[in-house]
């Protein structure tokens, strides 16, 4: 819109739409983050680790996982 002179219409387009936009930025950061901690739940499923430390790291991911999700929602509430 601004390119083809429209900066009225982009400044109203942004006001109505920023926060979406924000957060479907965040969103992409938020699920390339979940995925590198199920990748890395499934290495360790597949490593040679005893099970009772595969548990243990497992464990560990899940905590992380329900954390950051956690934060994720309580910031994309304050928006």
């Amino acid at each position: 819109m601004i390119t083809e002179g429209r900066a009225d219409e982009a400044r109203s387009f942004a006001e109505k739409y920023g926060r979406q936009i924000a957060l479907s930025d965040v969103a992409e950061d938020f699920k390339e983050t979940m995925s590198e901690f199920t990748e890395l739940e499934r290495s360790i499923r597949a490593s040679d680790m005893s099970p009772d430390r595969k548990r243990e790291e497992l464990d560990k991911i899940r905590r992380a996982k329900i954390m950051f999700s956690s934060s994720f929602n309580a910031a994309s509430r304050q928006q």
